[in-house]
């Protein structure tokens, strides 16, 4: 189950990194509109970074204010996707699956027809998209 950004995150931690706790910069983008005039993700977390915290912790505290504020459901993206991701060990070499998922013709009579190539790291990751528009991201380890 996906657990909420405040149960990943505890508010003692935001505050040490940033010298307030989550109310506080909560309390900053109420007042400002955030919700009321249909901010994006990105405009509360610029919010944020020209209020002093460091963009990395804007992007946390962002995703946690989205969430308590119903704009947003734990593991859900700024654009309404979700994401989700599986493991799974394959009794295969690298070497010999890496032309399954590259070469479209083995991908094909592999994995169906519609499955095409849209970015790879040889040997590391390969990113597929699906017929029915799914991103597909594989990574070797």
């Amino acid at each position: 189950m996906v657990r909420r950004n405040e149960e990943l995150v505890s508010d003692t931690k935001v505050e040490a990194a940033t010298g307030k706790g989550r109310e506080h910069w909560f309390a900053l983008l109420d007042e400002a509109g955030a919700v009321r005039d249909g901010w994006t993700h990105a405009r509360m977390a610029q919010a944020l970074v020209d209020a002093g915290v460091s963009p990395w912790w804007a992007q946390g505290i962002t995703v946690a204010y989205e969430q308590a504020r119903g704009l947003r459901q734990p593991g859900q993206r700024p654009d309404g996707s979700f994401d989700a991701s599986a493991s799974k060990t394959l009794a295969v070499s690298l070497e010999e699956l890496w032309p399954w998922l590259v070469d479209s013709g083995k991908r094909r009579r592999w994995l169906g027809a519609g499955y095409r190539v849209t970015g790879q790291t040889e040997g590391t990751s390969v990113r597929l998209a699906g017929p029915d528009g799914a991103k597909v991201v594989l990574n070797f380890y």
